[in-house]
């Protein structure tokens, strides 16, 4: 049986993995420069085709979290939402109970999306709740695959810390996995404020709540690579905020790498946040719900090819890497440089600086902008 917390040990147990897997590496997809002459360089990024190595990974561990979630369930959420999480994750596990529960009533959807008479509060009792999760005995996911092996060489190229690894493990098996379970129960889940999220995210990754800060805090070098796109601002402030992957996640753990060198080569591959892209048809409206003003405003010149202002840039830099510096610092730059050169001159500093185990300021993060620009 497992204990409490399943992470640190599947944390523990993942160290020093090798590839102990039969995952071909010329696998369609893989595209190191450094691998030789009968690897295809024209093959397109994010189209890897899943690997069933990966995928019973994946599906392994989303049990594992799932199970993590409803053991601290009481403790990190209030008593009226309890229930609509808890039911949710009754619901994942009743086939591994032998019939002891019953099959759902109804399908799962969140509480404001029934019908007011439909809104009855679930009766389910956290004590007895967490007892029949802690009788539940899992299968340890099967860690001879690509996802692991290169969560390995991520934590030791860049010097991630044990809360950045497993942030960017919640995440990618939350985004990876269909229908979104895992997120669909963290959105249940709301917090007051950050500090209260960290103290869930504390008892759920078991690392002290200074360490969960740093992972999302400026400067966010996560988020500055392009491995997690985590916005904790959202109103109301729920914890699926703080696990919002990237395709650059998810392709840089599944493919199969040659080298340290071909991953970091993949990585520097970026891609823009979709609804930046000016093929997406976002209208302009839509810029204005999702973001505030000003990084609306940003999204917007994006996408329609117009010139980054200094305010523009100001909204940019703060949604990649977390500072909010002084606009007068960017008005040299301003109608001289776009989003994807803001956005690979502070990934390739970020990487760089994490490769040296050196910490990213304000001052590393505009010599990045300034060098970029032709």
């Amino acid at each position: 049986m497992y204990p409490m917390n399943l992470l640190t040990w599947q944390t523990a147990q993942a160290a020093g993995l090798g590839l102990e897997t039969d995952m071909s590496p010329k696998q369609k997809g893989s595209v190191d420069d450094d691998a030789g002459p009968n690897v295809d360089l024209t093959v397109a990024p994010y189209g890897v085709p899943p690997h069933p190595a990966n995928q019973a990974f994946a599906k392994g561990m989303e049990a594992v979290l799932m199970k993590t979630i409803g053991m601290n369930l009481s403790s990190i959420t209030t008593s009226e939402n309890f229930p609509w999480a808890a039911i949710q994750i009754r619901d994942y596990f009743a086939g591994h109970f032998d019939g002891q529960l019953a099959a759902p009533a109804k399908p799962n959807v969140p509480k404001f999306l029934l019908p007011p008479e439909q809104r009855v509060t679930p009766v389910i009792v956290p004590a007895a709740f967490r007892y029949r999760l802690d009788s539940l005995e899992l299968e340890p996911p099967n860690r001879a695959c690509a996802v692991v092996r290169n969560l390995d060489w991520l934590t030791e190229t860049f010097h991630l810390s044990s809360a950045e690894r497993k942030v960017l493990l919640w995440t990618y098996i939350a985004n990876r996995m269909l229908p979104a379970v895992i997120e669909g129960v963290m959105s249940e889940i709301q917090c007051l404020n950050e500090r209260q999220a960290h103290a869930a995210l504390s008892l759920l990754l078991d690392e002290p709540e200074s360490e969960i800060a740093k992972c999302f805090s400026a400067p966010c070098h996560l988020r500055g690579m392009r491995l997690i796109d985590s916005h904790p601002w959202r109103y109301p402030l729920t914890l699926d905020s703080y696990f919002q992957g990237t395709e650059n996640l998810t392709d840089v753990l599944e493919v199969v790498h040659y080298s340290r060198a071909g991953m970091l080569q993949r990585l520097s591959d970026l891609s823009l946040h979709w609804s930046m892209l000016p093929d997406a048809c976002v209208p302009n409206e839509q810029f204005y719900r999702w973001f505030k003003p000003a990084m609306a405003e940003a999204c917007i010149a994006t996408v329609n090819d117009q010139p980054i202002t200094a305010a523009h840039i100001v909204e940019l830099v703060w949604w990649l890497i977390g500072y909010r510096l002084p606009a007068e610092q960017f008005e040299p730059l301003a109608g001289n440089i776009d989003f994807v050169t803001i956005q690979k001159a502070i990934q390739c500093c970020c990487m760089g600086r994490s490769q040296l185990n050196q910490g990213v300021t304000p001052l590393t993060v505009m010599q990045a902008l300034y060098a970029a620009v032709p």
